[in-house]
């Protein structure tokens, strides 16, 4: 894969962005394309999660929709801290979500997410999310980007500093 021209963030990064623990984070690593970085962050982002086979012990051998969503979910607030480097310290928090599911995915496929801003109303931001798998191989040609489940959530920023203030 040709990585030149991009932003790639690690897990280490998007556990320094987002606040989440080792063992929920769903999302490997996140790619920015150079193109898509103006003056106020990036616009635009796709991130990668690897299926381990641990993932989907419990769940008939398949990787959950809940799961999926959640994924989705987190790219999204990923999206959205880097879209505006200004609300770095804000956490961003959903509302609520929905999903809708095409086909199973199995340990060993890479998701890849895309998430973006459908639109901005006050403080609430609307975001879908496509989630793709482009692991599968045509009979007679190259590898194929499958769609396995799109997303959507509504969610708003919050400052836990400035509420904490206006309560004293």
């Amino acid at each position: 894969m040709e990585m030149r021209g991009r932003l790639i963030i690690r897990k280490s990064g998007i556990l320094k962005l987002l606040p989440f623990g080792e063992g929920f984070l769903f999302l490997d690593e996140a790619y920015v394309a150079e193109e898509d970085i103006d003056e106020r962050g990036a616009q635009k982002l796709t991130a990668i999660k690897k299926i381990r086979e641990e993932e989907c012990v419990d769940h008939f051998g398949i990787f959950p929709g809940h799961l999926l969503c959640e994924a989705a979910a987190q790219a999204a607030a990923l999206l959205m801290k880097l879209k505006n480097v200004e609300l770095k310290d804000t956490k961003f928090v959903l509302k609520e979500t929905s999903g809708k599911f095409y086909r199973q995915v199995l340990p060993g496929e890479t998701l890849k997410i895309e998430p973006q801003l459908v639109k901005q109303k006050m403080n609430f931001y609307f975001l879908k999310a496509e989630i793709f798998v482009d692991d599968r191989r045509d009979l007679f040609g190259p590898k194929e980007k499958e769609i396995v489940a799109e997303w959507e959530g509504i969610g708003f920023l919050f400052n836990e500093d400035k509420y904490e203030k206006e309560e004293k």
